[in-house]
């Protein structure tokens, strides 16, 4: 004879075949009994969640288990994961796919992680670290740095052209590195003159002594 039993879980026994031990609301005390769950899907339930048991002559069978506890409420054709610690994948209406509740999200892959979207937002309110041998930026308008600094601790090679929108070492812009500024293809500039022209000006600015030339009119000798 078959019948269904309702029951209040009381233990789960992980394992190949997992395991459950409940007691029936009439008073039916179940042990040991097999959790059929659904393939690629597993979960085990808290002790006081509920349960519906199939009952075949002698063999009993937890075929679904539920916890209106922790259980959230969706939207009609909705789905989500959850669970007890307020943590949600949750596939909402309009495309919208929300993630919400965890500490810490981590993703391992062997070989790649590619996001192909219209727009992308990183938003860290503390810091955000990119660790590798070789980061390449494909921008084909513009790349914004908007920040009051930016540090480069090695050499800077540029293939193109640099330029300042204020003044060297004025309070309207700085570059300063510990290494060196290599441009391959353009100028090396600020908002007034090229570093190149700064240096023609300077290659004729010769001084007497060491330097052995004079500048401007040179004094008489009395």
């Amino acid at each position: 004879m078959r019948k269904v039993i309702r029951g209040i879980i009381e233990s789960v026994i992980e394992g190949a075949i997992k395991r459950v031990g409940l007691r029936g609301v009439a008073g039916e005390q179940l042990l040991d009994r097999e959790i059929f769950q659904h393939y690629g899907l597993t979960s085990r339930a808290l002790s006081g969640a509920e349960a519906i048991v199939i009952r075949e002559g002698n063999c009993f069978y937890v075929i679904a288990e539920d916890d209106r506890r922790y259980r959230i409420a969706i939207a009609s054709g909705e789905v989500a994961l959850y669970d007890d610690q307020g943590m949600a994948v949750h596939l909402k209406r309009d495309k919208h796919l929300h993630i919400y509740g965890a500490d810490t999200v981590t993703i391992d892959a062997a070989q790649d992680v590619i996001a192909n979207t219209a727009r992308c937002a990183v938003n860290a309110s503390e810091s955000a670290t990119v660790t590798s041998p070789q980061v390449t930026a494909v921008a084909s308008v513009q790349v914004l740095l908007d920040t009051p600094l930016t540090t480069c601790t090695g050499n800077l090679a540029v293939a193109g052209g640099v330029s300042c929108l204020g003044t060297f070492g004025a309070s309207g812009g700085k570059i300063s590195t510990p290494g060196d500024i290599e441009s391959t293809g353009g100028e090396v500039s600020d908002s007034i003159r090229s570093i190149a022209a700064d240096r023609a000006i300077y290659n004729g600015h010769t001084h007497p002594g060491d330097s052995g030339g004079v500048t401007g009119t040179p004094t008489p000798q009395q």
